[in-house]
C-alpha cells in the first residue's frame, strides 16, 4: 500500500509541474510572434496610404492637345471605385499554419553574419539554434496572433485571391530558444506582391517576464 501511495503522489507532481509548464512555452511563444506580426506589418494606415492609386492618366486624342473625355471618366470612374474600397476594405494579412524552414543559403547568410558581427555576440548561440533546427512540419496557431491595429488576419489556405485588400502573406520559422529561454530569434518572410518582399530574422531578450524586441537581421530583400 505505501508504494502505491507513494506511486501515485510521484504521479500527481509529475502532472502538476506538466500542467505549469505549457502555458508558461504558450506564452512565450504568442509574446514572440505577435511582437514579430507588429514589426512585419506594422500600421494599417502606413499600408492604406502605400496603396493609394495614383492619379489616372490623361488620355489625349490622337493629333490633338483635347482630353478623350470620355475613356478619361471611365478610368476616373474605376480609379475612384477602386480607391474607395482601399478606404472602407478590412485589409488582411494572410498568414501561413506551416513553420517556414530556412533554406541552406540563408543558414550560410546567417553564418556570414555572425563571423562579422564585431559588436554584440550575446545572440550568437540562439541564432546558431535556429540554423540547426530540422526540417519541420509542425504549424502555429493563428488564433493566437492579436493585431493591434485595424487589420484582419486570415488563414492563407483560405484566404481569398483579393489583392486590393490583402496586405500580404507572412511565414514564421520556428522560434528559436537558448537554453535559459531568455533569448529568443524567429524568421520571417514576408510577401507584399509579386516582386515585394523580404525575409528578416527578429531577436528578442527577455526582461522582467516579458519579452522586448532588440533587433531585426535582414536576410533579403526583394
Amino acid at each position: 500500500m505505501p508504494k502505491l501511495i507513494l506511486f501515485l503522489v510521484t504521479l500527481l507532481l509529475f502532472s502538476c509541474n506538466n500542467k505549469i509548464d505549457t502555458p508558461a512555452i504558450d506564452t512565450d511563444v504568442s509574446q514572440i510572434l505577435n511582437l514579430t506580426l507588429d514589426k512585419v506589418i506594422g500600421s494599417d494606415t502606413t499600408w492604406r496610404y502605400h496603396m493609394k492609386l495614383p492619379p489616372p492618366p490623361i488620355p489625349i486624342i490622337a493629333f490633338t492637345d483635347k482630353v478623350d473625355s470620355v475613356e478619361y471618366l471611365k478610368t476616373v470612374s474605376w480609379r475612384d471605385s477602386a480607391q474607395k474600397v482601399l478606404d472602407t476594405a478590412a485589409l488582411f494579412v494572410a498568414i501561413s499554419k506551416e513553420n517556414e524552414n530556412i533554406v541552406e543559403r540563408y543558414i550560410d547568410n546567417i553564418e556570414h553574419q555572425i563571423r562579422n558581427s564585431k559588436s554584440d555576440t550575446s545572440f550568437n548561440g540562439v541564432l546558431h539554434q535556429l540554423c540547426n533546427q530540422r526540417i519541420s512540419k509542425d504549424t502555429i496557431d493563428i488564433a493566437i496572433l492579436k493585431p493591434r491595429h485595424n487589420f484582419k488576419i486570415l488563414d492563407a489556405s483560405t484566404a481569398p485571391n483579393d489583392r486590393l485588400r490583402r496586405i500580404g502573406s507572412l511565414r514564421f520559422s520556428k522560434i528559436a530558444f537558448n537554453e535559459t529561454k531568455d533569448k529568443a530569434c524567429v524568421y520571417t518572410s514576408f510577401s507584399c506582391g509579386e516582386w515585394c518582399g523580404n525575409g528578416d530574422i527578429h531577436l528578442y531578450l527577455k526582461k522582467d517576464g516579458k519579452w522586448k524586441y532588440v533587433k531585426t537581421w535582414e536576410l533579403w530583400v526583394s
